[in-house]
């Protein structure tokens, strides 16, 4: 494009070949585009040349077409005549035929008009400049030049960009200056060599295929009212035409390349929304939506990305990836609505999700910036004193317990770095008041079971209080009954030598007992009973009642009633 440019400059101002920026001194060159990218690229082209930014003037879009970002063609007029009151050369004007995200494309005949008028130069970049393979447009409104990049549209990695343009009038001096500055002319080898390996058949119809894809997504999703298309639509008469009849209709009408679609842009809204910019929500919502349809349709490309002012929009664009099948669009038209349906229910009990929450005495709503989903909610013991760190705890108990119930709860986190039940996308059958009566009933279950924990740790910790300080008097009982000699280091050996320690001391001592805690009782207990006979000595439990009969038969002996009194603890 820049030696596509020097050589518009030259054929403008005779002598730039040998002045250089001399000859644009009396009338220097502006150039006009109206979207950011066009913009920046320019002024790429005119640090090449040695222009100034300021030659690049910046067209505003036509505010009366909603959602288009059309280049506004009368603010175009009025610019080029402030340009030449100015002394300056109008020089070229780069329009856009699906060059941006949203596909729109430019009008070619206002615009080839103006630059007529003015005698400026016309380019074209953009996915359907390609139509000019399918037609034949009249030539009052064909560009000056337009830029074809077929490394994308086919796939191949490594092809160069192709520029076609108009015979200019200094063509000879214009390529003997190129050939001294130019690229080896085997950089275009690739490109021929796929030309001819993949012929003019099969490219023909990979681009009749992007361009059939387009218009078939396009009628899938203009059947949801609650899908805002943002992209350049068909023409409004020819809906119910296939491509090809409206390709063999249209075939040389001047306003083809504005009738075509390149890619269908659209996102999720409220209903009857009419702003530019969705709420928050509804970002997340298409986000969860895009990413959704990547996971069940990979055979369809959806991306998913940010778009000032409309904010997350989900694009389909086959010059990108790769034309699709029918059948493949069918499948993806089964799957949108599905997902529909789900963010359609999710909306609607949204209010209600919340109401429910606020009016719970132990559930709490709980914000959380990136899930799409119903919400979070945070179930807090009423009137309890817990801890964030133990409410944080047993939040996460609760949801391992609704998990073993229903595998949609999983675990949340706030803003705050608070834990919760999260709740996620829903259909129109399901119950939230039921949910969220789950939610409490579990969530009280779980609060019993820390009461009874605490209560339990509460006894042991006494148990230990009690049986430690039984030990340590047992230990100075012992002490003093023993002597302290006998704990005298070296000389304790000795006096034990001379006069051993009585097994069984007076009063029936043992020594020292250990301890056990009974933890149905909550009494600290000797286990004196447990080393000394071998035996646990529990309280009795009630026994069983059994019905008297005339006679039990114990190891094959025949007792009678009478007797049974004296079997009993054997039994």
């Amino acid at each position: 494009m820049v030696q596509l440019t020097r050589s518009i400059l030259s054929q403008k101002y005779p002598t730039f070949k040998e002045c250089g920026f001399e000859a644009l001194v009396e009338s220097p060159p502006v150039f006009y585009a109206s979207s950011e990218d066009a913009i920046k690229y320019l002024q790429s082209i005119c640090q090449s040349l040695g222009l100034p930014l300021k030659s690049v003037r910046t067209v505003p879009s036509d505010a009366t077409i909603e959602f288009e970002q059309k280049m506004n063609t009368d603010a175009l007029a009025s610019l080029m005549e402030e340009d030449k009151v100015a002394n300056k050369s109008p020089f070229l004007v780069l329009a856009d035929t699906g060059w941006r995200v949203s596909g729109q494309c430019d009008s070619l005949q206002s615009l080839r008009q103006l630059c007529n008028q003015h005698g400026a130069w016309l380019h074209l970049k953009g996915h359907a400049v390609s139509i000019f393979s399918q037609s034949s447009l009249s030539m009052s409104v064909m560009p000056d030049s337009f830029s074809i990049d077929l490394s994308t549209w086919y796939g191949i990695l490594g092809l160069p960009p192709v520029i076609l343009h108009k015979k200019l009038n200094d063509c000879d001096d214009a390529l003997e200056y190129f050939s001294e500055i130019s690229e080896p002319k085997f950089s275009i080898l690739p490109l021929w060599a796929s030309l001819m390996s993949i012929g003019f058949e099969d490219l023909h119809k990979r681009l009749l295929y992007c361009f059939e894809s387009c218009e078939r997504m396009w009628r899938i999703v203009s059947k949801y009212p609650c899908l805002r298309i943002l992209s350049q639509a068909p023409s409004g008469d020819d809906l119910h035409l296939s491509f090809e009849e409206f390709l063999s209709k249209h075939s040389e009408s001047e306003s083809i390349i504005e009738s075509v679609v390149t890619c269908v842009l659209f996102q999720f809204t409220p209903d009857n929304f009419s702003e530019s910019a969705v709420p928050s929500d509804y970002n997340k919502l298409n986000s969860w939506l895009g990413q959704i349809l990547q996971r069940d349709m990979p055979m369809i490309s959806i991306q998913y990305l940010s778009l000032k002012p409309f904010g997350i929009v989900l694009r389909y664009c086959p010059f990108e990836s790769k034309p699709n099948l029918p059948e493949d669009c069918e499948k993806f038209s089964i799957c949108l609505e599905q997902q529909l349906e789900i963010l359609t229910a999710t909306v609607g009990y949204k209010q209600t999700f919340i109401n429910l929450v606020n009016s719970s005495e132990c559930l709490q709503l709980v914000e959380m910036e990136s899930w799409a989903g119903l919400g979070g909610v945070r179930y807090i013991p009423v009137g309890s004193n817990y801890s964030n760190d133990e409410l944080n705890k047993l939040n996460t108990q609760l949801v391992e317990q609704l998990r073993n119930t229903d595998a949609a709860f999983s675990i949340g986190e706030g803003s705050d770095n608070t834990v919760c039940v999260r709740f996620g996308m829903i259909t129109s059958e399901t119950d939230v008041v039921e949910l969220l009566r789950l939610v409490e009933m579990t969530g009280k279950e779980q609060e019993e079971s820390w009461k009874y924990i605490d209560t339990m740790a509460e006894v042991v910790k006494k148990g230990i209080e009690a049986a430690t300080l039984d030990l340590q008097k047992e230990s100075e009982d012992k002490l003093w009954q023993e002597g302290i000699l006998r704990h005298v280091p070296v000389f304790g050996s000795l006096v034990n030598w001379w006069s051993p320690v009585n097994k069984e001391p007076i009063n029936g001592s043992t020594g020292i007992k250990g301890r056990s805690l009974n933890l149905a009782a909550g009494v600290v207990e000797s286990t004196e009973n447990i080393y000394k006979y071998h035996m646990q000595n529990l309280p009795p439990s009630p026994q069983p009642s059994i019905t008297p009969s005339p006679s039990l038969y114990i190891n094959g002996a025949n007792v009678s009633n009478e007797s049974q009194s004296e079997l009993s603890p054997s039994l």
